[in-house]
């Protein structure tokens, strides 16, 4: 079962065609949705079979979360420095539970100002 920020992101993935998770290693750009999906097409189809049951459950939330969701990309595009620390934040909260995750490890690799 998917927590309530994976589904989230998968939305996002599935939407707004975002990345999975911004890198670390600005040096080394994300992909987008598109490149992703090409890239872990099993992956890809399994989320975007999960995005659509759930829509399909609760058309509402779903509208609910495009809004919100697009509404963040807006705030994100006009102070791009602000959205930047606030997602490493969260990464490093979220690393600090689980450090194994292979972003995590590049979180570590890359210094703060990245």
């Amino acid at each position: 079962m998917l927590t309530s920020r994976a589904r989230l992101l998968l939305t996002a993935l599935a939407l707004l065609g975002a990345a999975p998770l911004a890198r670390a290693d600005e040096a080394n750009p994300p992909p987008d949705g598109a490149a992703w999906c090409a890239q872990h097409p099993d992956r890809c189809e399994q989320a975007k079979a999960r995005l659509k049951a759930k829509c399909d459950a609760d058309p509402a939330k779903c509208e609910e979360v495009k809004a919100k969701l697009q509404e963040k990309a807006a705030e994100c595009q006009a102070k791009p420095e602000q959205c930047k620390q606030e997602r490493r934040a969260r990464l490093e909260a979220a690393c600090a539970n689980n450090p194994q995750r292979p972003i995590c490890k590049r979180l570590d690799a890359a210094p703060a100002g990245q």
